[in-house]
């Protein structure tokens, strides 16, 4: 699975409600015709979207990769810290949850954390650090 080419879309239409932002990419894959995936929010919270980290679309295509046994190749940045996660723990909790999964390769062009101009809260940042931090909010 090659996933690439991400970017943000604004005021796109919703037939159910708000115009949305989108954070969209490029997908490659043998186990479907769909060429898109996105993530969207009301266009209000836009600005908390950032297209320079892969993060959320890793996280959200690990599952099928590992299902249809398709290694993930990604042209763009991810946190060092969700590939060695997603690696070293992660992979293994999918297999003892599904035994017709299998392990899969994870390439990434480069590391990198989701950034905004100013201190905010990101939309597509998923480090997968700690879950005791959510606990304690």
């Amino acid at each position: 699975m090659k996933i690439y080419n991400l970017h943000l879309e604004h005021n796109v239409n919703f037939k159910y409600g708000k115009p949305q932002a989108r954070i969209i990419c490029s997908i490659d894959t043998k186990f479907t015709d769909v060429r898109e995936f996105w993530f969207s929010v009301n266009e209000e919270y836009a600005s908390l979207l950032t297209p320079d980290s892969y993060d959320a679309f890793l996280v959200a295509l690990l599952y099928p990769a590992m299902f249809y046994h398709e290694d993930i190749e990604i042209e763009g940045n991810v946190t060092k810290k969700l590939v060695h996660n997603i690696s070293h723990y992660i992979q293994s909790i999918v297999l003892d949850y599904n035994k017709t999964t299998r392990p899969i390769k994870i390439r990434v062009k480069g590391y990198n954390h989701a950034t905004k101009a100013q201190p905010q809260h990101v939309g597509t940042g998923f480090s997968g650090e700690t879950v005791r931090e959510l606990q304690r909010s």
